[in-house]
């Protein structure tokens, strides 16, 4: 059954980045940030999907530390750059403590970099704009502060899309909770 649905997820992920680029090519902008938001979503239910089911092949014990323990993908984003608007997942909003609404909708960016830990800001927002200036991948590990002054640590991962005359478009991406992780090298 899990077989069926990462193939199924796979299939939605290809059929919205197709459509997703085909949206772009005609100048529908929206319509691309959302086929682009499917892609993440579909990519992370496979991820979560493909970690679960190999947790069925262990003892139980053993499947509850790991699924607590393990990175996991906590969401996603896509970045309208020329709204300056970024869209997120639930899971994505609860994470940066913006209103769910408010990142479905497209929430200003400058929300999510309120979250992140004042010493990473700068890191952050440079790596960003190196992305979006050379089109190279995204990807950093900084932490973010909860509602609840917790830190937990991400590995943020995307890449700057651009239109045919290759200005910057969106940035769509995704984050993986590396807190434990991090706990454990730090130990």
């Amino acid at each position: 059954m899990q077989n069926r649905k990462n193939i199924a997820a796979a299939r939605i992920a290809d059929k919205c980045n197709e459509l997703s680029n085909l949206a772009t090519l005609h100048g529908l902008d929206t319509l691309a940030l959302v086929l682009s938001m499917g892609v993440l979503e579909a990519k992370a239910h496979a991820v979560h999907a493909s970690e679960a089911h190999a947790g069925e092949d262990r003892q139980r014990a053993d499947a509850d530390a790991a699924s607590v323990n393990a990175p996991r993908i906590v969401g996603c984003w896509n970045w309208d750059i020329a709204s300056n608007k970024i869209y997120g997942t639930r899971q994505f909003a609860a994470f940066y403590n913006i209103d769910p609404r408010l990142a479905a909708a497209g929430a200003p960016i400058e929300l999510m970099i309120e979250a992140i830990h004042p010493l990473d800001q700068n890191r952050v927002a440079d790596a960003i704009e190196t992305a979006v200036r050379t089109g190279d991948d995204y990807e950093i590990e900084y932490r973010v502060i909860g509602k609840d002054q917790a830190i937990r640590w991400v590995r943020a991962r995307g890449r700057c899309w651009r239109d045919e005359e290759d200005r910057p478009l969106h940035f769509p991406g995704s984050l993986i909770d590396i807190t434990h992780e991090k706990r454990i090298r730090a130990a």
